[in-house]
């Protein structure tokens, strides 16, 4: 999609101005999917981190450290 100045917007046709608008939301509806998928992606990252044993600080506490 060009970048269009407020002036640009008074000679663009009705159907070319609503296939602009229909883009734009588009991407927009795009850009809130990838969003939710990544937020998922983030929560089983955490519930793994929550879940994995602390092999490593078990460790350090049988050394004494």
């Amino acid at each position: 999609m060009e970048l269009m100045i407020k002036d640009d917007f008074n000679t663009v046709s009705c159907p070319a101005l609503a296939g602009m608008v229909n883009e734009i939301r588009q991407d927009i509806a795009y850009c809130e999917q990838r969003k939710r998928k990544d937020y998922a992606a983030l929560a089983d990252i955490a519930r793994n981190d929550i879940s994995r044993p602390r092999v490593r600080q078990r460790q350090l506490r049988m050394m004494g450290r």
